[in-house]
């Protein structure tokens, strides 16, 4: 299953990243040769991703790596946009989505202690196996907990331009991008479990923001 979902996201990176470059900065003429030369490139850096992670016999690893190879590219991506797009931003939604951001990463970096132990679960649906297997609540209620707090992320991303940002393949890029950036620093400065169920269910929760913003929208 992990491979799967690495796989279905190594597709979508490359879509995403060939999809906003293309377009805009290459002619027509030269778009099959520099598609090939992206192609390549980033299936290099991916496969790198993948020796490593077999080296160390974990395929969840390759799902975490090309998290971060689809953040570092959405993050790329989301200043091209805004960049192109900033005077048509009301400032007060940009203030609204910037004031949640801040208290999700005070929820989940700034008020955590450091623990002793490093943990890095890259096993896909780990919590929902546990309460399958052994009736566990505990971590398939915080994946829930996961979901239901990044729903108005989502839903303020979306608002700032919809019209630029209203792509639901952009929104879960995002999705991916800025829970991945958390999970890592929760890793690296041991603020408590990098965990691959918790970027999915980070990503759920901003798409179903995005579905929230439509519904609310949808006559506008």
């Amino acid at each position: 299953m992990t491979i799967f979902f690495a796989i279905i996201l190594y597709i979508a990176g490359f879509y995403l990243l060939a999809r906003r470059t293309v377009a805009g900065a290459v002619a027509p003429r030269n778009r099959i040769t520099f598609l090939a030369v992206l192609f390549l490139v980033y299936s290099c850096i991916a496969a790198g991703f993948a020796i490593w992670a077999y080296q160390w016999r974990n395929p969840g690893l390759a799902m975490y790596a090309i998290c971060l190879l689809f953040s570092l590219i959405e993050i790329g991506m989301i200043f091209l946009t805004l960049s192109h797009c900033n005077r048509e931003i009301q400032s007060r939604h940009v203030i609204l989505f910037l004031l949640y951001l801040f208290a999700i990463l005070l929820v989940t970096l700034v008020t955590r202690r450091p623990r002793a132990d490093v943990v890095l679960q890259t096993e896909m649906f780990a919590s929902v196996k546990e309460f399958m297997v052994k009736g566990t609540v505990e971590d398939l209620n915080h994946m829930v907990l996961n979901i239901v707090m990044f729903m108005p992320l989502g839903y303020l991303f979306v608002q700032m331009h919809p019209q630029k940002l209203g792509d639901p393949a952009k929104v879960v890029g995002v999705g991916i991008m800025l829970s991945s950036v958390i999970e890592t620093c929760q890793l690296i400065f041991r603020l408590g479990n990098c965990d691959m169920d918790d970027i999915l269910a980070n990503t759920i929760g901003i798409f179903l923001g995005w579905a929230l913003f439509k519904i609310v929208h949808r006559h506008n």
